[in-house]
């Protein structure tokens, strides 16, 4: 079995999951892996594909309010988190003071090259090489 991208992943499960057969998860966790990968493509200084993962979850991810905050406050020099979905002071939110100890920045597994081209709305955006 291959190793797939963590973009790859995301752009599968995204064609996938409105077909009959296909997986779909709460869209807080669809919520949760779209900032994540935003926050690849911030720290490995994409911000404009982070923008554009954000701005696609902005039209596939309706019903977690919590997701419009993160991505109005998006900052290229701040981590995204993926527990800023969370209220604060539940057990998954983060602590304020601790953005840097959740390691959330972390450096891709995988290299973040490629291009963006618009995209339908229900479709992830292409950001494969070439």
């Amino acid at each position: 079995m291959g190793s797939a991208t963590p973009q790859a992943i995301v752009d599968s499960y995204f064609e996938k999951r409105n077909q009959k057969s296909g997986l779909r998860v709460p869209e807080l966790i669809e919520a949760g892996l779209l900032l994540s990968l935003a926050e690849r493509y911030r720290g490995a200084e994409a911000p404009d594909l982070a923008e554009t993962v954000l701005d696609f979850a902005s039209v596939n991810v309706l019903h977690v309010a919590r997701l419009a905050e993160v991505m109005s406050a998006f900052d290229p020099d701040t981590p995204v988190s993926w527990r800023s979905l969370f209220p604060e002071g539940s057990p998954g939110a983060r602590p304020a003071e601790s953005t840097e100890a959740a390691g959330e920045a972390c450096p891709p597994e995988a290299p973040l090259e490629g291009t963006v081209s618009p995209s339908p709305a229900n479709s992830p955006p292409d950001l494969s090489p070439g």
